[in-house]
This record gives structure tokens, sequence and C-alpha cells, in this order.
């Protein structure tokens, strides 16, 4: 079921978007699912007035659009730039550059109330929001925290962000990958919900943990990989590399015509060294240290100590 192509039905929508959804990468229903927001926009605080404006963090705001228009700047840039009114009159502006629809979608909304989330600024006595997301859909003052997603193929995030809706059923779908005891002593939550909060969360409670779960996830497939191609080049080293005994005695005898005494890390390392080299596989072993710690001493060591057992 996840690997089912989109299709405009599923989607309700038409075959240029599905087009340019595959040329964005997203041709089936799991690569949508994966499709995670970049951002979110709280809404559980929407403010109407630019006086609770917070300088130092996100806002959503309700406001009135008064005008809006798109010019070219000095560098071939896309400048458009609109004018906002809070409920008590008072005057700010919101520009984006390079957003190619965005004028000809907020045009007709001109003399209506939208809402606009993003950090916003103060200079020169105005107020200057700066390339914030726009939502014209005032039912969707929800009070609840909603996903922000980047452009795909110019088919803007809020679409992303209605059509993903169409594909919640198969969040049910979608299998767990983590083993059972690590979901036990991380008290993770299980992959399927994990995917549904990201897409559809109501708190940011449930948000944080969904997304730690998720990053977890990550850097467990990867390390699993990079483990797994360990072992793999170990068991196909095998009878590739001589096995040489150790001498612990014939190393004590080096020991004795060194001009300092070895570090505990560096007697460590060496002996690790030594016992992968009795073995008949390649070693697969990186010696790391900062510079000037004497890495130099633990690899001659090991040499002169495979010279002698190699005679």
């Amino acid at each position: 079921m996840l690997k089912t192509p989109l299709t405009k039905s599923m989607l309700r929508t038409t075959d240029n978007y599905i087009k340019a959804l595959e040329k964005a990468g997203l041709k089936t229903v799991w690569d949508m699912l994966k499709f995670f927001p970049r951002d979110y926009e709280d809404r559980t605080q929407v403010l109407d007035t630019f006086s609770l404006i917070n300088l130092k963090e996100k806002n959503t705001i309700l406001v009135t659009l008064l005008s809006l228009e798109t010019t070219r700047t000095g560098w071939n840039k896309l400048l458009t730039k609109a004018i906002i009114e809070d409920k008590n009159g008072f005057l700010a502006e919101a520009v984006w550059f390079n957003r190619k629809y965005l004028a000809s979608q907020l045009k007709v909304y001109t003399g209506k109330k939208i809402l606009l989330s993003g950090k916003v600024k103060y200079n020169y006595w105005k107020v200057s929001f700066s390339s914030p997301e726009p939502e014209t859909d005032l039912s969707k003052i929800q009070g609840w925290i909603v996903p922000i997603y980047s452009d795909a193929q110019y088919i803007l995030g809020r679409w992303v962000e209605s059509k993903m809706w169409n594909l919640e059923k198969y969040i049910t779908e979608i299998p767990e990958n983590l083993p059972e005891h690590l979901l036990k002593k991380y008290k993770f939550m299980s992959r399927k919900e994990a995917f549904h909060k990201v897409h559809f969360q109501k708190n940011s409670h449930d948000l944080d943990a969904a997304k730690i779960r998720l990053a977890y996830e990550e850097l467990y497939e990867i390390n699993y990989k990079a483990i797994s191609e360990k072992h793999k080049r170990f068991d196909e080293s095998e009878g590739k590399s001589p096995a040489i005994p150790l001498d612990a005695d014939y190393v004590k005898d080096i020991f004795t015509h060194i001009p300092f005494e070895l570090t505990g890390g560096q007697k460590v390392a060496l002996f690790q060294v030594l016992k992968d080299m009795e073995k008949n596989h390649s070693m697969q072993r990186l010696l790391e240290w900062d510079v000037g710690t004497w890495k130099t001493i633990v690899s001659l060591i090991a040499t002169i100590h495979a010279i002698k057992m190699s005679e």
C-alpha cells in the first residue's frame, strides 16, 4: 500500500499536479509521507495586534491585507511587498523574495483578513515581516500547531499540507523498524504514531516526542548499516592476512628501549592492535588521538612486533 503511486483521484487534484510531484521525487504514498514539514506554526496563540508581537520568536497574527505589489530588484530578484493592518488600524509590511506565484494567489484577498506567521523585525520605526507564511483559510485558526511544508517543484507547501490529509489512512501500514527492547528502554512511541504526530500534531509535547523518535531511528539505521558493512568486510577478508601471535615478553622488551613510559591509553591501544593482528582477517581499526600524543610510537611498536614474529 505504501508503494502505491500517487493519483489525481487519491489526492483529489489534477494531472499537472501529479506530474509536478513526480518531478519533485514524490511518486508514491511513501514518498509523500516521508516529506516531513520543514517547520511548524504555533497557532495556540494567534495575535491580532502588532503591539503583542515578540521580536525574539515567530508570531502568528490575524491581519487585513490592504495592498500587494510585485517588482524586480536591482539584482533581478522578484520582490513582493504587502501592506497589512491589525485590528487597531496600525500598519506594517510583509516582504517576500522569489515567491513566483504568491502575488497572484494573495491578490484576491486584498481587503480581507489573512494569517501571517514568521519572524518580525522593527527597524526605522516600522514593523516588518520577512518571508512570513500566509494562510488565507481562516477556518484553520484551530488553536493547535500547524505543519509548514517546503514548496515542491513550484507546488506551494500549503497545497501539500492540505493534501496530506488524504494519505492519513496509509500511516497504519508503516512497519516498525526499531527493536522492541529499544522501544521499551527509551519509551518511544511507535513508528506509526510518530509519523502521525509529525504530520497531524496537536501540541508541542507530542511533536517533540515524535521528532526524537524519528531522529533516533535515522541514526540507528545509519549505524546499523555501517556496522553491518564492517562485519561484511571482516568476513570477506578471512584468510587474506597472516595471523601474528602476540608475544607479550617481546613487547615488554621493546618498552625497555623506549626513553619514556607509555601512557595507559597508549598501552590499551597497542594491546587492541596486537590482538587484532592475531586474527587471519584484515584489521579494521582507526588509531585516533590529538596531535602530539604519540600515535606513531604505538604504530612503530606494532610494526616491530610484526616483523619479529614473521621471521
